[in-house]
């Protein structure tokens, strides 16, 4: 039994640690290309040697690409070693599936994880966790009216429950006055975090009628197939960044160029990368460890226990101030996925049931962040 606790504090752990990591490394400060704008006033640059080109880690897109190296290493890592003890089962028995029924699936995925990224960078970090917790409002109502499925009344209830956390959690940042300096646009960050899981939810409906349509396909190739275009579309994203106007250096919104030279230049910035990595290796297996044994069901709702030491490590830090709006908030999200997912209902799914949520869960919790 003292494996399961072992897995489920790492599920948690793994979880704060990434999307704190990436919240830090949005306020690094480093040098970057030469031609920064180094006369930028302290309300522009808040870094203390702005004068000498230091400025903000404002890289949204490329710590969205990041996350998928991460993915795609691990999966890479898991076929070496299946490789190794016998792997020929990872295409044994899949049927031919044409790649392109991918390509929705790698769009919505790196949409709703770059709107994810720049959302963290500008609102709080409690609150962009638990706004998260809305993609079973989407999915949801995706399932119910694109894949004209009907959903039991529990179903709504959770919903419901849901929708009112989230309500609870826009309030707070209305009238918490929080200091803004850590989060400079709340409500656009808001905003960004809540329609970002409009995506996230496609993708997963999406998934489920690929998943119904060619139900022999191995899980692993699924997975890596989808990883391989969502990486494709997002390394596309990053080349077409680069001519998009910005605040970033010389203006250009995806100048990674500078994103590797303050990389290169900050010890700081060199292990919030490893970190980051690790962590999002660590809890993507941590994840599907307990799923093995338990339920992707029960794994959503521990997933959203990390919100309350995020938001714990938030106020300590003096990132954020208590209001009570905000807890209500984070009750009724975690109330409403239980509802949800049905894990305070002593009956028993059915077989369909299960397989009907499982792939919805676990592309929800696959962006890590």
């Amino acid at each position: 039994m003292w494996q399961v606790g072992l897995i489920v504090v790492g599920i948690v752990v793994t979880g704060v640690v990434d999307t704190l990591v990436y919240k830090y490394m949005d306020k690094a400060c480093a040098i970057g290309v030469d031609y920064y704008d180094k006369g930028q006033p302290a309300h522009v640059n808040p870094c203390p040697d702005r004068i000498y080109g230091e400025h903000s880690f404002d890289h949204p897109i490329f710590q969205s690409a990041l996350l998928y190296v991460a993915y795609v290493t691990l999966y890479l890592g898991v076929i070496a070693v299946s490789w190794c003890f016998g792997g020929e089962r990872l295409r044994g028995g899949s049927p031919p599936v044409n790649p392109l029924v991918f390509l929705p699936l790698g769009l919505c995925d790196m949409i709703g994880l770059i709107m994810m990224t720049i959302s963290l960078d500008l609102t709080y970090v409690s609150m962009y966790q638990m706004l998260r917790g809305s993609i079973v409002i989407f999915a949801g109502l995706l399932t119910r009216f694109v894949l004209k499925r009907r959903l039991p009344w529990v179903k709504w209830l959770g919903i419901s429950v849901v929708f009112g956390g989230m309500v609870c959690i826009g309030l707070s940042a209305k009238f918490s006055h929080k200091d803004t300096s850590n989060a400079p646009q709340p409500f656009v960050g808001g905003m960004l975090a809540l329609f970002s899981q409009i995506f996230i939810a496609a993708a997963t409906v999406y998934e489920e009628r690929v998943m119904t349509q060619h139900p022999g396909i191995n899980l692993l190739q699924f997975t890596g197939l989808e990883g391989l275009f969502t990486t494709w579309a997002i390394i596309l994203v990053c080349l077409g960044a680069w001519w998009v106007p910005g605040k970033q250096a010389g203006n250009k919104y995806g100048n990674f160029n500078d994103a590797f030279e303050q990389i290169g230049n900050s010890t700081e910035l060199q292990w919030t990368v490893v970190i980051s990595f690790l962590s999002i290796t660590s809890h993507k297996l941590v994840g599907l460890m307990f799923i093995r044994r338990f339920s992707a069901a029960s794994r959503a709702v521990i997933d959203q226990v990390r919100n309350v030491f995020i938001w714990a490590y938030s106020l300590a830090v003096g990132w954020e101030t208590f209001h009570w709006l905000e807890l209500a908030g984070f009750m009724l999200v975690l109330l409403g996925n239980a509802i949800y997912y049905e894990l305070l209902s002593s009956k028993r799914r059915t077989t369909h049931d299960q397989e009907a949520i499982e792939p919805l869960i676990d592309e929800g919790l696959k962006n890590g962040i």
